[in-house]
């Protein structure tokens, strides 16, 4: 929920750091709740500019392993995670 009011009131770096850490948070409580936070890590990391975010990178990076790695834990494919190729 923090992360939400974050993203709404525009702090992208704050939001994106409580999106990983309710993950981290959920990963052995709720493997689906988990990938849900990755999962909007990642679309806010992908909304972060290169200027005025210089760890970018690291950022869209970090929540996509993140979810690769769970991928067979949920029960899914590599398929299924949605990963891209980073920019």
């Amino acid at each position: 929920m923090i992360a939400e009011h974050l993203e709404s009131a525009g702090d992208l770096h704050e939001a994106f750091n409580w999106h990983m850490r309710a993950g981290a948070w959920l990963t052995h409580r709720d493997l689906t709740g988990a990938r849900s936070s990755w999962q909007r890590a990642q679309q806010v990391a992908d909304r972060l500019s290169d200027e005025a975010e210089p760890d970018r990178a690291a950022m869209r990076i970090a929540p996509r392993t993140l979810l690769c790695a769970s991928a067979w834990l949920a029960g899914g494919t590599m398929a299924d995670t949605r990963v891209r190729r980073v920019a």
